[in-house]
């Protein structure tokens, strides 16, 4: 399984990706983490934290649908933390064609939202289909897990 942790730009996955990994590593899962940020913000988690207690692979690449399934162990949970979808669209299609769940992480904000119909984020998930061998996007969830100072809902 490989859950992919998308969003416009900057919007916790990081974060959340790192959090995800640790606790379903503590409930016993077998997991792998994916990089796929020239950021490489989750690698240096990994080496100030001393070192998680996973694998951290680094797959920022536009080949990610090729590099990564055939890496994975039968029964592997693989999370991976993508780019920002304005900056690094290639990759995160990529990662989009053999992830199992999206998570689009995002701000409760009015801009934020407006970034999932306008990038668009909507698009790009759905477009993806034609490239995968379901021909259909991921199941994909939003999450709303950060809220920016002054911060108004309209």
């Amino acid at each position: 399984m490989i859950i992919a942790r998308i969003s416009p730009r900057t919007g916790g996955k990081t974060t959340s990706a790192g959090w995800q990994a640790h606790a379903l590593h503590e409930r016993g899962y077998d997991v792998q983490a994916f990089e796929a940020d020239y950021s490489r913000q989750l690698t240096e988690w990994d080496a100030c934290s001393g070192g998680f207690p996973f694998p951290v692979q680094q797959q920022a690449s536009p080949m990610f649908h090729m590099n990564v399934p055939s890496t994975m162990a039968p029964g592997q949970i693989g999370v991976v933390d993508c780019g920002h979808a304005e900056d690094h669209r290639g990759i995160v299609q990529s990662v989009l064609r053999v992830a199992d769940l999206a998570i689009l992480n995002a701000a409760p904000t009015s801009a934020d939202i407006d970034r999932i119909e306008r990038l668009p984020m909507r698009a790009l998930i759905d477009d993806i289909a034609t490239l995968r061998a379901d021909d259909a996007p991921p199941p994909t969830w939003v999450l709303l897990n950060r809220t920016a100072n002054g911060a108004k809902a309209t």
